[in-house]
C-alpha cells in the first residue's frame, strides 16, 4: 500500500458489517491523488457521507440517498460552493468504484448539484485596500511580522495558499539580480517566479524577527508560533494561512475575506497593469488561458461600465 495512506485514511469509522472491500479501492483511490491536501478534503467528503449511511454496501448506494444528504448539507447552512465540492468528491469515489467494477453506476451522476456563481469566488481588492491589509497587522507583535510576510506574499505573488505552506527557506532565491521564489503548485509542476521586493523585505523583516535567516534550507518558511519547544519549527497550515487573511480583513474592516481574494486580487492587478495572458498564466500555475479570460471578463466589465452614461 502507499506509504502516505496508513497516515491519512482513518477506517475506524467502517462499521463491522461493512464490507472490506470498500477499504483498498478507497485507499488507491486517496493515492492517486497528488496534493495531501486534496487527499483530505476527499476522505472527509466521502467519509463524511458513508457515516450517514453507515449501513450501506457500495453498490446499495442509490440517487435518493445522494439526494438526502445533499438536501441535509442544505438545511444545515452549508454553502453552494461546499455542497459542490462534497458531492464532486462523493463521484469521484464512486466513478473510481465504477472502474474498478465495484458498482455499476455512479448515481451522483444523476443529482442536481447546486448552482455556484463563479463570479462571487471572485472579489479582488483594490490597490487601497491590499496596501491596508497587509499594513494592518502590528509589527511589534509576536506575531505581526509573520502575518505581515504572508499577507505580501500571497497578495504580491498570487500564490494559493497550499503553495504558501508549502515553502521552504531554501525555495527563496536570486536570479540575475531578482529575488525569486520556487513554488510547488498543483500536480507536481514546479515554477519559479520573481518575489516582488515589498514581498523580500516582508519575509526579510520576519524571518530576523524571529532569528531564523541562518536555518536550514529544508527549513519551512512560514512557521507556527503556536509550536515551540519539541515541535518549534512545524509549518504554518493551510487553515491557520486562513485565518491571518480573514482575522486581518475583518481587523481592517474589509469585510470576510479569504487568501483566494488575494489571488483574485493579484490577478486583476497584473491585468490593469497590462501583462500579457500567456505570461499571467505562467506566473500562477495556470495550464491555460481559460482562468485569465474570466478575470479580464471581470475586469473589464467593472472598468467599461455603462452605468455612468445613464444619466438623468
Amino acid at each position: 500500500m502507499h506509504a502516505l495512506i496508513p497516515e491519512i485514511i482513518d477506517t475506524d469509522w467502517v462499521a463491522q458489517d461493512c464490507p472490506a472491500i470498500i477499504r483498498a479501492p478507497m485507499a488507491t483511490w486517496l493515492a492517486n491523488q497528488i496534493s495531501d491536501e486534496t487527499r483530505r478534503a476527499y476522505r472527509t467528503d466521502v467519509e463524511q457521507f458513508l457515516k450517514r449511511f453507515r449501513s450501506a454496501h457500495p453498490a446499495d448506494i442509490t440517487v435518493e440517498m445522494v439526494i438526502a444528504w445533499r438536501d441535509e448539507l442544505r438545511a444545515a447552512g452549508r454553502k453552494p460552493t461546499t455542497i459542490a465540492r462534497k458531492l464532486s468528491s462523493l463521484s469521484g469515489f464512486l466513478e473510481w468504484l465504477c472502474r474498478e467494477r465495484l458498482i455499476v453506476e455512479n448515481p451522483v451522476e444523476r443529482v442536481a448539484f447546486p448552482k455556484v456563481s463563479s463570479e462571487g469566488q471572485r472579489r479582488p481588492l483594490s490597490r487601497s485596500e491590499a496596501r491596508t491589509l497587509i499594513d494592518t497587522p502590528d509589527a511589534e507583535t509576536v506575531e505581526g511580522p509573520l502575518h505581515v510576510a504572508v499577507l505580501a506574499t500571497l497578495l504580491h505573488t498570487g500564490c494559493r495558499r497550499a503553495e504558501i505552506a508549502r515553502l521552504k527557506i531554501g525555495d527563496l532565491g536570486e536570479e540575475r539580480g531578482q529575488r525569486t521564489l520556487r513554488v510547488f503548485g498543483k500536480r507536481a509542476k514546479i515554477r519559479v517566479i520573481v518575489l516582488h521586493p515589498k514581498a523580500w523585505r516582508a519575509i526579510e523583516t520576519y524571518l530576523k524577527a524571529g532569528c531564523r535567516e541562518h536555518e536550514t534550507p529544508d527549513a519551512p518558511l512560514f512557521t507556527s508560533l503556536r509550536w515551540r519547544g519539541t515541535n518549534k519549527g512545524r509549518p504554518l497550515s493551510v487553515s491557520q494561512i486562513y485565518r491571518i487573511v480573514r482575522g486581518s480583513a475583518e481587523a481592517a474592516e474589509l469585510g470576510r475575506r479569504s487568501p483566494h481574494d488575494a489571488r483574485a486580487t493579484a490577478c486583476t492587478a497584473a491585468l490593469d497593469a497590462g501583462a500579457q495572458p500567456e505570461r499571467i498564466a505562467d506566473h500562477f500555475g495556470w495550464s491555460g488561458l481559460a482562468m485569465v479570460m474570466r478575470y479580464r471578463g471581470f475586469a473589464n466589465r467593472v472598468d467599461d461600465s455603462i452605468a455612468c452614461t445613464i444619466n438623468y
